[in-house]
């Protein structure tokens, strides 16, 4: 059916939908329809079990106890019971929903096809027209509809007797109706008579067919004319003649009283409408009638029809006469942007009334009343779903999941925009980001329901997941996200491939995973006692595939120079351990690596041959093989014996050998001219070992052993054989402590941590509980070792068990708890022992504090401490009595510490005379009063420091004695000490020995066991003072204790030392040291003697490695910071590092990130030419050379975002152009379109990667620049629907990709791509529509004005008026959206062109088509008090009607 207007609108009911932005809008009723539909296609992610076919939906918040499922649809309908008057209800939704309308089909709800509707006919005059209305309005009961059992029901048209009521026959059996008879059968059922007299003809053809067959066919012209005249006669009676006289309610000023009567009214459904439509009080407006309607429960198509008359006066305002198009047009959307923010306050201000009286219902009101301005488009819809998504984002933990149930209402509208989809997603990410750190077991509802967001996310919505930007901080949720399902796994994968490789360009860093020799390494460096090795192993596999590979960087890890600790040693013979044992073939790659070794230092020499001689104890290690290996290669024969292979003889321990290698060893070992039998030297060691038992046992001091005469293997020998006696003189419980203080050293000595292991083994059953102190000290200073080794908790377990024996047995000893204490607390699953352990210690000192004698006069105590000038007067005033006061406790303190200040023979005493005596007195005083006289002297110190030499003795004696730990002594000497105060602190801190100062053996190695465990936990601290030691002159930097601090630090905290030279308040000293500190650690491992503290660009270059790679960047960083760096140093560097990169160096990222913008702009230059000559070249390369050059554009990236590279980016875009021209020349079936076909694809995915370096803009991103990005936009867009190229579905997804992330970053708000340069002839696609969203102005343009063009010929004959359109191709002046809707427009005019030919002699006439712009604030439900001839109060989504 076909209606216009008097300006030449003309709608055709079409039977399909009328296409919005947002949910499918709904046929509604005439006249008195409600004005905004229901919202469908709602993702419903909280309805597991329950149904959706029912009749009443459940309320927003449901129930207290559960979370409660989130509506399939809004029902807005109103609780108004009767019908109004003058209803014609179509096929579609309206907002009475039944059960049937609620039950959602298999298809989807937006392909459904609604029947049209007739228009309906045009009233006569006003007074019947009034008159029509009110009969039709008469108000009829439902009830008096139905009928009750035969009786027919109480609206049926009674007629006489005999039939009484029309149309109304219950079956009864007796009706004629329900006879069959010959009559009835043929010709039906008649009430009346059949009037026999009445004749018809069976057929027309006879009269018709000889005129219609004519040869001259002219009948057949004439009825072609009549018929086109009929229709012109029907469009010309159904189009409006008059401009649309719609004027909206009056409003007008009254009393608040009338204006709450009126509102009243309102809300009371037996008011009717038209009386409220006569005026509408002024006053209510923005969020006040939103809360008037929300308070009154107004009626929701009333509370829609009362937002509309307001508006529509507020709108009306900014068209008056005299006021330009542009600034009407401005005013208007200033207004509707206003509006949608009052209507959010609205939304948010009844969100935020949780908990209080009747919200529920009123929450359940305002979405409803919201949601229905969204569908009747009555809000700027981007600006309301930008809020909603924001909201979403920043909304805290309690009111997360109000907002999770609204997104899911809109969630179809948010999700059909790129950008915005994205933001949403980083919203429920970032909410999962938090839940997650807070605990696995909290919120655990909460997280559930956002992992399910994400999963239908990527089940519905991936494109919205591919958020480059902030994939490195996400990525590990999207996987915890997917579940154990493999589809959703396989999901993950390629959502985490498609980020991957648009954000690799801009996360590709100097990151130590940037590859996998540095990713080993740094999980290498991170080892600690907690460490599972059999993880640690499966990652290094997964890092290094490659078995020799593997055992090669192991080897090399634990021998460098450039790491510290013997730790590292037992680690890497462990994992090759484990690789043996697993079947690879680890003696080969080891074999491989002594052969090819070259040029190492004795250091890294001797570590590789520990690693071995401890896989020779695994067992995992074939001598035999090694033995036929070396005999096989000649390196017996040739050369001068010296290499890294046949030095390993000297290293293996023949006592685990077979007596057949034993010969061997011996026979090879003459034939190099060594020294085959060690045996005698190997008996006099282990002599001198068992004659200063003897000494010491009468008294006596630990000797030093001679092992520099020995070989590795003999010193290994010498310790396997004193652990093994001393551990089975331990089992019968016959070991002193000073034969194993002699054991542990010497074997410390030679390095042999596993014989140190079997030792403390073998003395764990001992009842001394000061050895058994200071074994669990031993092994709290070897514990990464021993863990390594798979022996800390059996040790510890050992040692624990003996403590539990005699503790019940024996006193507690306060070393041997605070020993164990300490080691407990590294160990996770301790807490019930270190509880025990706590207890103890309390009874401990309380034990000990009555220890002392009986208290004494105060004459004797005065008399005592006169004097104090002898050992036995301090030992006199402790045996005095066991108080003291705090004047004389501070005398007594002072006393002990100028002994401690004077030398003293050690003793192998547990504990020392003046350690001693400090214990004795913080037993008297007590800790807080002991504490405070400590810190007196230690700040005394500080102060008299500045003047003369740190007292190191009475320091290290209270560390020692347990009265100040490390950390304390380091913070109050760096309060206000001076660079050369500090070099001696550090110094101090640093040594590993103690001063000579008469501490006895097991205090020394406690003072050392606290020093290591300060600088493992306390590195920053100590960084911080080598800070400020930096600026001393005085500073030793080639201080082997400060070079291995600064190595592991390095290695713990990768940088730590650059900070130095990025600071610009250091002074040129403390560079100038920290310098030379780190190119003394870097010619470490060079053969030189001793280090020179120098070096040049070339040789820091040759040494960069992925071991090295720490010191080489710091290094380099203080060259570049040094005064005397010049540009042509930079050329210097440049070219250096491009010798880096030819040799395939994995550490070039790393030394980039350090270098100047320069130098990386110079090689990103360099590395773009190559990539661009190979997309030119017509062969594939696929080899490493591509690889390379594309991870170098990555890393240099980050100088080339900084300058505009438009002219780059114009280049890119013009390459694009030529390659879509030669595939759309391309011939599909030549015999060279497979090869020139996968040459494009090659070229194409050269250029794209390109692309991606070029997706953000510079931060002062110019004209030209954006312009750039725009064409390059464009090429990208018109790649992705070019035709040839949507079989390849790998480039489609690349380019759909990118295309997203380049509009992402270029727009901020939907824009129409028929508006974007060169993006006018693209075809329509959904995918651009996601990608570049839909305008406000595009979903409006789906109606369009005809208005008919002076005919420029003579009239038609007849004088009938001439098609309104015929086959010329009319001119349409109107942009074609890129919409679903606006196609419309496209469609009209080829369905112009479907027409059949014009009759001859008659005048085509054209057709001017302009946009229409439908008013959605002037779409009532019910006609205004005046109605016109044209009043336009009626919604054409009613009928789903178009243009013609």
């Amino acid at each position: 059916m076909i209606a216009s207007n008097a300006s030449g609108v003309r709608w055709t009911v079409e039977h399909h939908m009328m296409p919005l932005e947002g949910p499918p809008y709904r046929s509604e009723r005439l006249s008195s329809v409600r004005s905004a539909s229901q919202p469908v296609n709602v993702v419903d992610l909280t309805a597991e079990h329950e149904g959706r076919g029912k009749s009443k939906l459940r309320d927003f918040m449901g129930d207290q106890e559960k979370m409660v499922t989130s509506p399939d649809v809004i029902n807005i309908e109103d609780d108004d019971e009767q019908p109004p008057a003058k209803r014609t209800k179509t096929g579609g939704h309206g907002f009475h929903s039944t059960k049937e309308e609620m039950v959602p089909s298999e298809a989807d709800i937006a392909d459904e096809v609604m029947p049209g509707s007739p228009l309906p006919s045009l009233p006569k005059t006003k007074g019947a027209g009034r008159k029509a209305m009110a009969q039709r309005r008469r108000h009829v009961d439902p009830s008096s509809r139905k009928a009750h059992g035969v009786a027919a029901p109480a609206v049926a048209t009674r007629v006489p007797q005999p039939k009484k009521v029309l149309d109304f026959s219950p079956w009864l059996g007796n009706h004629p109706e329900d006879v069959l008879t010959e009559a009835v059968i043929k010709n039906g059922y008649f009430d009346g008579v059949k009037n026999t007299n009445q004749s018809e003809s069976n057929s027309a053809k006879a009269s018709i067919w000889p005129n219609l067959s004519q040869k001259n066919h002219q009948s057949l012209s004439m009825l072609g004319v009549l018929f086109t005249a009929v229709m012109e006669k029907r469009q010309a009676i159904g189009r409006c003649t008059a401009p649309s006289t719609f004027k909206p309610p009056p409003r007008v000023t009254v009393t608040d009283t009338k204006r709450e009567a009126w509102l009243r009214d309102l809300a009371n459904p037996d008011v009717p409408l038209r009386k409220q439509s006569r005026t509408i009080p002024h006053g209510i407006r923005g969020k006040l009638l939103m809360d008037q309607c929300m308070s009154k429960a107004i009626p929701l198509q009333r509370s829609v029809w009362l937002a509309k008359c307001v508006g529509a006066n507020e709108l009306r305002a900014f068209r008056r006469k005299g006021v330009s198009g542009s600034n009407a047009a401005a005013g208007e959307v200033k207004w509707v942007r206003e509006w949608t923010v009052q209507v959010e306050q609205f939304l948010e201000s009844v969100i935020g009334m949780c908990g209080q009286k009747d919200w529920q219902q009123k929450m359940n009101y305002a979405m409803k009343l919201v949601t229905a301005f969204f569908v009747e488009r009555l809000l700027d819809s981007d600006h309301y779903l930008d809020w909603i998504v924001a909201s979403m984002a920043e909304a805290t933990l309690e009111r997360l999941p109000m907002w999770i149930l609204i997104i899911q209402l809109y969630w179809k509208s948010i999700t059909a925009y790129s950008k915005r989809g994205k933001a949403l997603v980083e919203g429920i990410l970032e909410h999962l980001h938090n839940v997650t750190k807070s605990g696995p077991d909290a919120n655990v509802m909460l997280k559930s329901r956002l992992q399910k967001l994400v999963a239908v996310m990527a089940v519905s919505n991936r494109g919205c997941l591919i958020i480059p930007r902030v994939w490195s901080k996400y990525k590990a949720l999207l996987s915890s996200s997917s579940g154990a399902d493999g589809s959703t796994k396989s999901l993950a994968s390629d959502i985490a491939r498609r980020n991957e490789r648009l954000a690799s360009p801009f996360s590709a860093s100097s990151s130590e995973g940037s590859s996998p020799s540095l990713g080993l390494y740094l999980a290498l460096d991170r080892v600690d006692v907690l460490t599972n090795l059999d993880q640690l192993m499966s990652k290094c596999m997964e890092l290094l595939p490659n078995t020799s590979s593997l055992v090669v960087a192991l080897l090399k890890w634990s021998s460098t120079s450039y790491r510290t600790g013997t730790a590292r040693i037992y680690i890497a013979s462990s994992l090759i351990a484990r690789l043996s044992v697993s079947g690879h073939d680890t003696d080969a790659a080891i074999l491989r690596y002594l052969n090819d070794a070259r040029n190492l230092s004795v250091t890294t020499t001797e570590n590789i041959y520990r690693v071995i001689v401890d896989l020779v104890r695994q067992e995992c290690f074939s001598i035999g093989r090694y033995f036929q290996w070396l005999i096989s290669s000649g390196a017996l024969s040739f050369g001068d014996g010296q290499s890294l292979a046949t030095d390993l003889l000297n290293a293996l321990p023949p006592s685990g050998l077979p007596l057949h290698l034993q010969n061997t060893r011996k026979l090879m070992l003459a034939r190099l001219a060594r020294n085959a039998d060690e045996n005698a030297a190997i008996e006099a060691v282990i002599g001198e070992f068992e004659d200063a038992v003897l000494k010491m046992e009468t008294g006596g001091v630990i000797p030093a052993l001679s092992l520099d005469q020995l070989s590795m293997s003999g010193r290994f020998s010498v310790a396997q054989a004193i652990a093994t006696k001393l551990s089975a003189r331990g089992k019968e419980g016959s070991v002193a402590l000073g034969p194993f203080l002699l054991a542990r050293q010497v074997i410390e000595c030679i390095g042999d941590l596993a014989s140190l292991a079997e030792l403390i083994f073998g003395v764990s059953a001992s009842d001394n509980a000061a050895l058994l102190a200071t074994a669990v000290d031993t092994i709290n200073l070897h514990a990464e070792t021993f863990a390594a080794q798979s022996n800390l908790q059996p040790l510890l377990d050992a040692l624990v068990e003996q403590y539990m024996t005699l503790r019940s047995q024996q006193p507690l000893d306060r070393s041997f708890i605070l020993g164990l204490t300490a080691m407990a607390q590294r160990v996770p699953d301790k807490t019930i022992l270190l509880k025990l352990l706590g207890d103890d210690l309390i009874i401990c000192e309380q034990q000990s504090s009555l220890a002392v004698c009986s208290p004494a006069s105060d004459s004797l105590i005065g008399m005592q401490a006169t004097t104090l000038e002898s050992n036995n007067d301090i030992d006199a005033v402790f045996a005095s009595g066991n108080t003291m006061d705090e004047r004389l406790m501070q005398r007594v303190f002072v006393r002990i510490m100028d002994r401690a200040s004077k030398p003293e023979t050690p003793s192998l005493e547990p504990v020392s005379r003046v350690c001693g005596w400090l214990d004795q007195l913080r037993s008297i005083n007590g800790n807080e009063v002991f504490d405070k006289a400590v810190h007196g002297y230690l700040r005394a110190v500080v102060k008299g420091a500045r003047d003369e030499a740190l007292p190191v003795g009475p320091v290290d004696r209270l560390v020692a004695s347990g009265c100040v730990d490390p950390a304390t002594v380091v913070d109050m000497f760096k309060a206000g000490a001076t660079p050369d105060i500090a070099a001696s602190v550090l110094g101090i801190v640093l040594s590993s020995d103690a001063a000579n100062l008469g501490l006895s053996e097991c205090e020394r190695y406690r003072l050392r066991l606290q020093k290591e465990r300060f600088k493992q936990e306390h590195g920053s601290s100590l960084s911080s003072l080598f800070r400020l030691a930096a600026d001393s002159t005085k500073l030793d930097v080639q201080d082997p204790n400060l070079v291995s601090f600064l190595i592991s630090r390095s290695s713990a905290k990768p940088g730590s030392i650059r900070s130095f030279f990025d600071d610009d308040n250091l002074s040129d000293v403390a560079k100038a040291n920290a310098g030379r500190a780190v190119t003394t650690i870097l010619q470490l491992n060079t053969l030189d003697a001793q280090p020179s503290g120098k070096m040049d660009i070339r040789s820091l270059m040759s040494i960069a490695g992925p071991l090295s790679i720490h010191y080489c960047v710091e290094a380099l960083s203080w060259m570049r910071s040094s005064t005397t760096w010049t540009f042509n140093d930079d050329d210097t560097l440049q070219a250096a590092l491009m010798e880096l990169f030819a040799n395939q160096s994995e550490v070039l990222p790393q030394l980039l990130a350090v270098t100047s913008d320069k130098v990386n702009l110079a090689m990103h230059e360099w590395a773009q030419g190559q990539v661009l000559s190979m997309a030119d070249e017509d062969s594939i390369e696929t080899g490493e050379r591509l690889q390379r050059c594309l991870d170098l554009l990555a890393v240099t990236n980050r100088a080339a975002s900084k300058i505009d590279g438009a002219v780059f980016v114009d280049t890119i875009a013009a390459k694009l152009r030529d390659l879509a021209t030669q595939v759309s020349d391309m011939k599909t079936f030549s015999p060279d379109s497979v090869e020139t076909r996968q040459q494009c694809k090659y070229r194409l995915q050269l250029l794209l990667h390109l692309c991606v370096m070029h997706v953000h803009g510079i931060p002062d991103e110019v004209d030209t620049s954006k312009q750039a990005r725009l064409n390059l936009l464009a090429v990208v867009c018109g790649l992705l629907v070019h035709p040839a190229l949507q079989t390849q579905q790998d480039l489609v997804e690349y380019l759909f990709d990118l295309a997203s992330a380049l509009a992402d970053n270029l727009f901020d708000e939907p824009t129409s791509a028929q508006k974007l340069p060169g993006m006018a002839k693209l075809p329509h696609d959904p995918r651009l529509t996601f990608i570049l969203g839909t305008s406000a102005s595009s979903t409006q343009s789906w109606l369009a004005l005809a208005s008919p063009v002076a005919p420029q010929g003579p009239p038609g004959p007849q004088g009938l008026q001439p098609p309104r359109v015929m086959g010329r191709q009319p001119s349409v002046h109107l942009q074609p959206p890129t919409s679903t809707s606006g196609q419309h427009v496209q469609q009209g005019v080829a369905q112009q062109q479907r027409f059949p030919p014009q009759a001859a002699g008659r005048v085509p006439i054209e057709v001017k088509l302009t946009p229409f712009a439908l008013r959605q604030w002037e779409i009532m439900p019910d006609p205004t008090p005046v109605l016109g001839e044209n009043d336009g109060s009626l919604s054409l989504g009613l009928f789903g009607a178009r243009r013609v």
